[in-house]
């Protein structure tokens, strides 16, 4: 860990300690669990390595310890957890302990101020044994990581976090936002001809809002962030921008919002600085309709990569046994051709069972700082067999394009039984399928089958 990001997480821990026992005496709903799973696995070439690294067959016993404590005006998360590996693991594995992670968020509302603030570490294998649902958010869609192109042999990753905001004046004329946030990924123990490099990502900016009437807001925003890098280049970029807006309600159910700016990006690679600007701005409409919402977006930014404008129309509404929200729009830069962009976030609740679908189609940037154009998938199908049995059918699609480089594309496939054996233990068990395809490289594929045994405890019933 850097030492900028060790002292931040350090000095945010410090405020933790200092400030948890007045948090204590107000939290109440305690909730608190703790979870056991025990999972034997076996497959072959589960590094998705090129030539294949042979097969493993092992154990992996885990634990998870989760604390939540909400009340009306502040809420309280904690997650630890880790897993013990042993058997026979391919060469570059680790066994033993493995997977540690520790995370805590707090936040806290005022008569008229607002305060957040939390941090997070974790371990994973770069690649072993690893599925694309790994990096589902909090609505079950997949969002590729940004070193998603380099995760395959073996070696260890290690992520740390931390967040912390601010908003005070939530009720006068003039309020105030401030933020700063951090973000590391290490790696070590990679396997031969890995292209992973350590990389670290810092932010930081501020808002001042000028409230006039209960309907209209005026803003001016600042934001700075800094992305480094352990490639060759030895990449140091700098990015500042400074925007004006507002934020106006037409009528009870619509609203507009707008900014105009300007962005300055100073990148540093072999020692040489090269400098890129221009005009920013975003104008967004949405509306609240009898069955859920609608919005029209348009937003122009400049980075590294010279101008991008995007137009996005979106809709969300209920429907019968579920859901559905949706996206569609297009995006064209100076260095990408116009591309589609858009999600789809499906689910329906069946009389034997449940079905979804999750699609998701945007431009990020990678762990080299360089745009892409990622390409998600998720489609599920759950079948009740009886009240305490049933068949799970999952697969996954995660594809990653670039203007002038190596595509990268993943498909997971597995099938899975899973039995209520009784109140608190559950039994799954089935096979999966992946593969992994190169544009430069090749393909590899891997084939499991897995038991797995889990109970979770309710600590304080």
């Amino acid at each position: 860990m850097s030492r900028k990001l060790y002292l931040g997480t350090t000095a945010l821990c410090g405020l933790v300690v200092t400030l948890m026992p007045a948090f204590a005496q107000e939290l109440e709903g305690l909730q608190a669990t703790f979870g056991v799973e025990q999972r034997f696995e076996a497959g072959d070439n589960l590094s998705l390595d090129i030539p294949e690294s042979g097969s493993s067959a092992f154990s992996t016993t885990a634990f998870d310890l989760n604390v939540l404590s909400q009340t009306r005006t502040q809420s309280l998360r904690f997650n630890l957890g880790a897993a013990l590996r042993y058997g026979d693991v391919e060469q570059g594995v680790d066994t033993g302990l493995v997977d540690p992670n520790i995370g805590f968020n707090y936040s806290t509302t005022g008569a008229n101020a607002l305060l957040s603030f939390g941090a997070s570490y974790a371990e994973s294998d770069v690649s072993f044994d690893r599925s694309l649902s790994d990096f589902e958010d909090e609505n079950g869609v997949i969002v590729l990581p940004e070193d998603f192109e380099s995760l395959n042999g073996t070696g260890t990753r290690e992520v740390a976090r931390a967040n912390a905001r601010i908003e005070t004046g939530l009720q006068d004329p003039i309020g105030f936002v401030l933020f700063a946030d951090a973000a590391q990924t290490t790696y070590r123990n990679l396997s031969a001809g890995s292209t992973l490099d350590d990389f670290e990502r810092l932010g930081a900016g501020g808002s001042v809002l000028f409230r006039f009437s209960s309907v209209t807001t005026a803003f001016i925003d600042a934001e700075y962030s800094r992305f480094t890098s352990d490639d060759t280049q030895q990449t140091d970029r700098r990015t500042t921008s400074v925007s004006v807006g507002a934020d106006h309600a037409i009528s009870a159910t619509t609203r507009i919002v707008g900014s105009i700016g300007y962005s300055e990006t100073d990148t540093e690679e072999f020692g040489v600085t090269e400098v890129d600007e221009g005009v920013i701005g975003s104008l967004t409409w949405s509306r609240d309709l009898s069955s859920g919402s609608v919005e029209t977006s348009f937003d122009v930014t400049q980075n590294e990569n010279g101008r991008r404008a995007t137009l996005l129309f979106a809709r969300m509404m209920p429907i019968p046994l579920g859901s559905l929200s949706y996206s569609i729009g297009v995006t064209d830069s100076d260095t990408f051709d116009a591309n589609v962009i858009g999600s789809l976030n499906w689910q329906r609740n069946l009389p034997t069972g449940r079905v979804f679908a999750r699609l998701n189609r945007q431009i990020s940037s990678n762990s080299e700082d360089d745009e892409r154009l990622f390409t998600t998938l998720a489609l599920g199908y759950l079948y009740d067999i009886n009240s305490v049995s049933s068949i799970g059918f999952d697969a996954s699609y995660g594809a990653s394009e670039f203007d002038n480089a190596n595509d990268v594309n993943r498909t997971d496939l597995s099938i899975s039984y899973n039995h209520a054996l009784t109140q608190d233990w559950t039994l799954s068990s089935g096979v999966s399928y992946r593969i992994r395809d190169e544009q430069n490289v090749g393909e590899a594929d891997s084939q499991s089958i897995f038991v797995t045994l889990r109970r979770e405890f309710d600590l304080l019933r």
